[in-house]
């Protein structure tokens, strides 16, 4: 009896986290839309210098930003909390992009400690993995 508990319960915790990884994987489409928010500070524009999505400079061009060093983007001058970011070795991915864009001063805070700031003026409580997917693909298609 104790045996066929177990497994019910192995089995249902293995259907849950399939389900929660599923639902935490983003949506590059929903992330495209989204992505107009974005467009106020930042661009993406290919290596080769084409424009994907016409943007503001105030921030960083996003195109490659996955698998990009954290604030390591030349020539752009990045806060000092993301410097500190840079300096610690964090590349971005689709998973800690998306924290970050959650909660900027939080994620500088949990990985930085107390007193490190972004420039982000905009944070995507929901939505912020979509913008990661959409990212990642626009970045690794080349286009």
């Amino acid at each position: 009896m104790k045996t066929a508990i177990l497994m019910t319960s192995v089995a249902l915790a293995c259907v849950l986290s399939i389900g929660a990884m599923a639902q935490d994987a983003g949506d590059p489409v929903n992330g495209e839309d989204l992505f107009r928010n974005c467009l106020a500070c930042h661009e993406l524009k290919s290596d080769s210098g084409e424009r994907i999505r016409r943007g503001g400079r105030a921030g960083p061009n996003l195109y490659g930003v996955i698998g990009r060093p954290a604030g390591g983007l030349e020539g752009y001058r990045y806060s000092d909390g993301l410097s500190a970011l840079n300096a610690s070795g964090l590349v971005w991915d689709e998973e800690n992009l998306a924290h970050f864009m959650s909660n900027p001063n939080g994620f500088l805070e949990e990985a930085l400690g107390e007193g490190h700031i972004s420039k982000m003026p905009f944070a995507f409580p929901t939505g912020a993995a979509d913008i990661a997917a959409y990212l990642a693909q626009v970045g690794q298609s080349g286009s």
